[in-house]
């Protein structure tokens, strides 16, 4: 067996760090991960501005190409609509974001070109809704009545039913939430968007001439409130 000298060593240590070196400067880097613009809406200051803006809470509202100065301003009163992000007013992007529901207006001040005198001043009027929660509701009743029913007073053909409970069950079965209707018959239930199945009871049910309970299978989606109306078949024919 050859014996290694010390001399020997260090040139295949060297060797290796050459070929390791050589390997690093050939294999393609990962390219540095690009900032992500604020989402929302964008406004172009080069363009013809809008007369209005519905955004939701925590919405973004860009301002791009252009050398305009941008403010934001309340107009109910009841406390500021618009955080303005660290940002010098002249550059070419100002971004606001909306931090809660309300109305307000955005001022945007054109300058000349040597930003000394004003050319023209344009309000863009602003209306923030509040998210909508993603979930049901609705109303429980009952139908067909008589005619003659006290509840039905010759005006409709259903009567809302207090007391009703609205089950919800997954995709594997499993309850989630459930509701009892109050005394108008009304219910809200707030979901993960997904699809869920939708049953029904009552506690008298027999008693409230209640002898079919409801079921059906929806989909939740983010953003959405689905009306989901429980019926109880009274059997009346």
């Amino acid at each position: 067996m050859k014996k290694l000298t010390v001399s020997g060593v260090a040139a295949m240590l060297f060797a290796f760090m050459c070929s390791t070196f050589a390997l690093s400067q050939t294999e393609p880097q990962p390219a540095p991960a690009k900032a992500e613009p604020p989402k929302g809406v964008v406004v172009d200051l080069s363009k013809p501005l809008p007369k209005t803006l519905d955004l939701a809470i925590g919405q973004n509202i860009v301002f791009e190409n252009g050398k305009a100065s941008v403010d934001a301003k309340e107009t109910d009163g009841n406390g500021k609509l618009f955080t303005p992000r660290p940002r010098d007013a002249f550059k070419q992007v100002a971004a606001y974001r909306t931090t809660r529901d309300g109305k307000g207006e955005i001022t945007v001040t054109f300058p000349n070109q040597g930003m000394l005198t004003v050319i023209r001043t344009e309000t863009i009027a602003i209306t923030v809704a509040k998210p909508i929660t993603p979930g049901i509701e609705g109303t429980a009743i009952k139908s067909p009545i008589l005619a003659n029913s006290a509840q039905n007073q010759g005006k409709k053909n259903f009567a809302e039913v207090a007391g009703a409970v609205v089950i919800v069950k997954d995709s594997k079965g499993n309850e989630v939430a459930r509701a009892t209707t109050d005394k108008d018959g009304k219910y809200s239930l707030d979901l993960k968007p997904g699809v869920y199945t939708i049953s029904s009871d009552h506690p008298q049910k027999g008693a409230a001439g209640l002898p079919t309970s409801f079921s059906t299978t929806i989909t939740v989606k983010t953003g959405q409130r689905e009306k989901i109306d429980v019926r109880f078949d009274t059997g009346i024919r």
